[in-house]
């Protein structure tokens, strides 16, 4: 979705060639009042968005499963469990207006001496993109959109579509003669009586065995030409890799069946700072928990802040009053980890572990990245 870009045009008051006199207000700090209007704007911070991919196994208890052994299966599921693994873990660097820099820019006299406008250009979420007081146009900055991959949940599966059970009702078919006698002649009438039972769990694997047996057979058969039929290579494929499947679907009934999906969980962290932060708790019986939770082992988000940031910070400068703010943004190896294993370990850019700087006060012209609020272009007069 293409942001909507803001232009405002802020005729601020008294400006000289050397010396910038707008005023800029760090709100918050502030506790006065403006003497005349002015507009806002805010540096963003970083928040971290956390997409967690877990992979859930169910496992379904055949419904012949006591009869397994009849075919040497050995490890069929006695009963229905889901389990749950941590599939992977992808972290993202989104930006949000930061409460703590928020600044307002106060406009002067046109009376001033050397009067020029100051223009401003922000986008839709109030981050600057764009500055000038050397009288030009500000110049333009295309905020695109960023882009998260998200991982759609699947739907669990039912159980009847699990398993195909050979029918459970047995079906028996009565044929009553009737004899019709008419003086001398005779008329033989058929009736037809159709009784149904409920077939044994017995009888029904019973008859899953043999179709098991059907099939192998019918496969032995297409695989030795039996059938005296010239077949091509692709169509015996085709037909063999369809008697497997219909193989395999009898052969659940006996040994249980997994059925597997993905699930995505989203979390938000704002960093504050270095340091180990539980996202969650994880098990491989319950998923993922709560913080809180009695079990599970936590999942870690582990940063560590890198040196550029903290230098720019110790880096002493003159006075700022009247001055526009921008970022230099800070950054952190950003880790992962569970149960002692790295899910995800790269570097990012983390903007408040950098540190507040403010544009000289002669006459410019500057561009700034609205995700980071970092400046990118700036010219001086």
């Amino acid at each position: 979705m293409k942001k909507q870009i803001l232009l405002v045009v802020i005729i601020l008051g008294i400006l000289q060639v050397a010396s910038g006199q707008f005023n800029v207000f760090h709100v918050g700090e502030y506790s006065g009042t403006p003497a005349r209007n002015g507009a806002m704007y805010v540096l963003p911070r970083t928040v971290l968005k956390v997409d967690v991919v877990v992979r859930v196994a169910k496992k379904y208890k055949g419904p012949y499963s006591e009869y397994a052994r009849f075919l040497g299966v050995n490890d069929a599921i006695n009963y229905d469990v889901e389990n749950y693994y941590l599939q992977d873990v992808v972290v993202n660097a989104i930006a949000e207006p930061d409460p703590a820099q928020v600044y307002f820019v106060e406009a002067a006299s046109r009376d001033a001496k050397d009067y020029k406008p100051l223009l401003l250009e922000t986008n839709s979420r109030g981050f600057l993109m764009a500055a000038g007081t050397s009288g030009s146009s500000a110049p333009s900055v295309t905020d695109q959109d960023r882009q998260v991959i998200r991982l759609e949940v699947e739907d669990g599966v039912e159980l009847q579509q699990i398993f195909h059970p050979v029918r459970k009702v047995n079906t028996t078919v009565d044929t009553i003669v009737r004899r019709v006698t008419v003086d001398t002649a005779v008329a033989q009438r058929n009736f037809y009586r159709i009784r149904a039972s409920d077939k044994s769990t017995e009888e029904m694997a019973l008859e899953a065995l043999q179709k098991i047996e059907e099939i192998r057979t019918s496969r032995l058969n297409l695989l030795i030409g039996f059938q005296e039929t010239a077949y091509q290579s692709e169509a015996l494929k085709y037909m063999d890799a369809g008697l497997q499947k219909l193989e395999n679907d009898y052969l659940d009934l006996f040994r249980g069946k997994t059925v597997e999906h993905l699930e995505t969980h989203t979390f938000y962290h704002t960093p504050s700072g270095g340091g180990n932060t539980v996202l969650f708790k994880f098990s491989e019986q319950a998923g993922v928990g709560s913080v809180r939770g009695a079990t599970g082992t936590p999942v870690e988000l582990q940063l560590t802040a890198g040196e550029a940031g903290q230098k720019a910070a110790q880096f002493a400068e003159a006075p700022v009053a009247n001055r526009l703010a921008y970022r230099v943004p800070g950054t952190a190896w950003v880790k992962v980890v569970y149960n002692q294993e790295e899910f995800f370990y790269q570097p990012m850019a983390i903007t408040q572990f950098g540190a507040i700087r403010y544009l000289p006060p002669q006459p410019f012209d500057a561009t700034f990245d609205p995700e980071t609020g970092a400046l990118r272009k700036l010219r001086l007069e």
